[in-house]
């Protein structure tokens, strides 16, 4: 282990009624029947809570190093994209990842795998990954990987804790959380700081970095059949090699901001679900250049992209006998705005404003063989609307 533990500061406390209660407790979380896996949904991998602190994963880039097809990886922008490395696209789109019932997305990306892949897991108590082909009952749009991370509750996590780490190499981290319940109302709040220091590595006669700092606030608040959800990130660091094939920064930065609302509500003996989320991310790139070593006299390039989504679902199950028949309607609108771009501080004219909305439609009837083997038999219909010109699809 390269990082040599300093400062430890683990404070605790609950309003269990004994530690035998609190023990108890927790080993009933700990369970897989108590998970919401849905093994029919792919090729399902399980982090318990008990595997997280077992393996004292810090990140989620440290389950994912094991991944066995599609190991971590970081693009040039020290960002993580485990399919493709290529400057120019990103390739991991169909690498989603979800907090809760919420997934985090971007809308030029497609996928939240870009700010999150490498998120801190403090307040995460359990993760859940499929590989394969997902079920339809995951998400508006398509995916190979689903990466599925729950929050702690107060139903397990009543109480606070206070954390601080700090490494030789001059990285730390301090977060708190804390949280509370009432016979009809339960909350759960979060607040990280990272900063991490990574090596630098020299590149064409320029020093690179991958240096980051995180800010991040998690909130919940939820009632027997509701639930509203606050998820806000601020992150500046190294950009290390930039999104240039052609040029070699002498220094790079990126600056981003991501902030999701949403909520999840449970009607009809919890057979219907709506699913509501918004989110909004912000991200600017600054690159400085020798113009000496380029032979286009490059000095500076930079740009802003600003970013929307809003996603709504809304989800219908019946059960009948050995059959879970499940209809779903589904919209999602993207938008993202690059046109805020300057090279050597002059404004460049660009065409970089694009918006998407997607309409689909699906039904899934999962057929229950035995207590472990599961037909699932899916339809799904989806329209893709676009602007700028860009071809309409239907799928």
């Amino acid at each position: 282990m390269k990082a040599l533990l300093l400062i430890l500061i683990f404070i605790s406390f609950s309003y269990a009624e004994g530690i035998d209660s609190l023990l108890t407790d927790y080993e009933k979380e700990s369970e897989l029947s108590n998970k919401t896996k849905d093994e029919s949904a792919g090729n399902l991998i399980v982090y318990t809570r008990d595997d997280l602190e077992r393996m004292q994963v810090e990140t989620l880039k440290d389950i994912l190093k094991s991944f066995r097809f599609f190991p971590y990886a970081e693009n040039r922008t020290s960002h993580p994209d485990i399919l493709s490395q290529d400057p120019l696209s990103y390739a991991s789109k169909s690498v989603r990842i979800y907090l809760n019932e919420t997934e985090l997305i971007t809308s030029i990306t497609g996928s939240g795998f870009f700010l999150f892949g490498d998120m801190e897991m403090d307040f995460i108590d359990h993760v859940e990954i499929y590989e394969g082909f997902p079920s339809f009952d995951f998400g508006v749009e398509p995916a190979t990987t689903v990466i599925r991370l729950y929050s702690k509750t107060a139903e397990h996590d009543e109480g606070g804790r206070v954390k601080v780490t700090i490494d030789n190499k001059g990285a730390n981290k301090q977060n708190v959380y804390y949280a509370d319940k009432t016979d009809d109302i339960s909350y759960f709040m979060y607040a990280n700081h990272t900063g991490k220091k990574q090596d630098t590595y020299e590149h064409h006669g320029e020093t690179l970095g991958r240096d980051k700092e995180t800010n991040r606030f998690y909130g919940s608040l939820s009632t027997q059949n509701h639930n509203v959800e606050l998820h806000a990130m601020k992150q500046n660091g190294d950009a290390l090699l930039g999104s240039s094939i052609l040029l070699t920064p002498k220094d790079s930065n990126i600056d981003m901001s991501f902030l999701n609302l949403s909520t999840n509500s449970k009607f009809l003996d919890d057979s219907l679900i709506l699913n509501l989320s918004y989110n909004y991310a912000e991200s600017n790139f600054d690159y400085d250049y020798n113009p000496l070593t380029n032979i286009f006299g490059t000095s500076s390039i930079d740009y802003t992209m600003i970013e929307e989504t809003f996603t709504s679902s809304l989800k219908k199950e019946w059960e009948l006998d050995s059959n879970t028949i499940t209809v779903g309607l589904q919209y999602r609108y993207k938008d993202f705005d690059s046109t805020d771009v300057k090279i050597n501080n002059s404004p460049v004219p660009t065409k970089g404003d694009y918006d998407e909305a997607v309409y689909s439609t699906f039904i899934e009837d999962l057929i229950s063989l035995n207590d472990k083997n599961v037909i699932a038999l899916s339809v799904m219909k989806q329209l893709y609307k676009r602007s700028n010109n860009y071809k309409d699809e239907d799928a």
